[in-house]
C-alpha cells in the first residue's frame, strides 16, 4: 500500500472522530475526490504527549448549563467519566455508541483514604 493509501485508510477507518477524519468522510459522502481533503487531513494530524490513551465507547452524553458529562465504557466493566464543555461535545459530534479515545494527562495522582 502506498503512503497516501495508508494515510487514507487511517483517516477514514480510524476509531476516533478527529477533524481530519470528518474532512475525508465529508468528501467521500459528497462524491468528491479525496486528494485535496487528504492534504487538509494531513494538516490536522496531531501527536499527543499523553501516553494514557484508552479506546472505548460512549455510553452517556449529558449536557449541563456549560459542561457535559460524558461516560465512556473502556471494557471490563470499567467506565471513565469526563467533564467537557457543551461546545466540545458539539464540535466533536459526540453521541452514544461512538468509538472514542479517552486521553488522560495528569501531573498529579492523588489518593485518599
Amino acid at each position: 500500500m502506498t503512503e497516501t493509501g495508508a494515510h487514507f485508510q487511517a483517516a477514514v477507518c480510524g476509531e476516533a472522530a478527529t477533524p481530519a477524519r470528518r474532512i475525508v468522510r465529508r468528501a467521500l459522502a459528497s462524491g468528491h475526490s479525496v486528494r485535496q481533503p487528504l492534504a487538509q487531513a494531513k494538516e490536522h494530524e496531531m501527536r499527543l504527549s499523553a501516553r494514557n490513551q484508552i479506546a472505548g465507547t460512549i455510553t452517556l452524553v449529558q449536557p449541563g448549563a456549560v459542561n457535559a458529562t460524558v461516560k465512556v465504557d473502556i471494557g471490563g466493566g470499567n467506565i471513565v467519566t469526563s467533564s467537557i464543555t457543551n461546545e466540545a461535545v458539539a464540535d466533536l459530534g459526540l453521541a452514544i455508541g461512538d468509538r472514542v479515545t479517552v486521553i488522560v494527562k495528569s501531573s498529579d495522582v492523588l489518593i485518599g483514604k
